[in-house]
């Protein structure tokens, strides 16, 4: 009597970059629009258009989602901060560092949202991604800071530089985090030109007067 040929062991799905992308902006839509109240992973597998289990082959579960999510968010800032510190004669880098920085949160309003909930959160969903990887980020604007003063746009000699840091970081993330708040209060949209602006007025005020961008 023949016997069966073997089955070959089924192999799980090769990793693909595009179904973890396309996870982490389904996340990140429904972050955006629900705020910190619970997000089934069925909700986000379903705006991904994959099946659940893809968030735990993935991310290993919900909470694993939500740190590579800050990862991106922060690499994300990183990233629009660098060219600034890479182009040494570029006049207005001061200046454009912070539009770039502004402009990169503001099309992520999930960020501080989700750091919020990783330091504050109840205690399950207290992560330490946020904690980890904050230093890199302020690393760079010190970095940012101390090109200003070397390329001829020396900061404020009266403002330590941490305050500095406090102003900088206080006022480019509460206004996302308080955006309909703000535009009410305002009356007008949180939009590119009103980002402009303040972008302008920081830099007036971290730099001395005579050496203003």
């Amino acid at each position: 009597m023949p016997t069966k040929a073997a089955r070959a062991p089924r192999r799980g799905p090769r990793p693909s970059i595009e179904v973890r992308d396309v996870l982490l902006h389904a996340a990140a839509e429904l972050v955006a629009e629900r705020g910190l109240g619970d997000i089934p992973v069925r909700l986000v597998a379903e705006r991904a258009g994959v099946t659940p289990a893809m968030v735990s082959y993935y991310f290993e579960g919900k909470e694993g989602l939500w740190d590579a999510l800050i990862l991106t968010g922060m690499e994300a800032l990183r990233g629009s901060v660098a060219p600034s510190l890479q182009d040494r004669g570029k006049a207005a880098d001061l200046r454009a560092a912070l539009n770039a920085v502004m402009d990169t949160l503001h099309a992520r309003p999930w960020m501080p949202v989700l750091v919020l909930r990783s330091l504050w959160g109840a205690p399950q969903h207290r992560s330490a991604v946020a904690l980890d990887q904050a230093p890199i980020n302020l690393g760079m604007m010190r970095a940012l800071l101390a090109r200003a003063q070397v390329d001829g746009r020396p900061l404020r000699k009266d403002v330590p530089i941490e305050a500095i840091l406090v102003v900088l970081l206080s006022t480019m993330v509460f206004p996302v985090l308080a955006r309909p708040v703000l535009e009410r209060a305002l009356g007008r949209p949180f939009d590119e030109p009103l980002r402009r602006q303040l972008a302008a007025a920081l830099a007036q005020l971290i730099t001395e007067p005579e050496a203003r961008p």
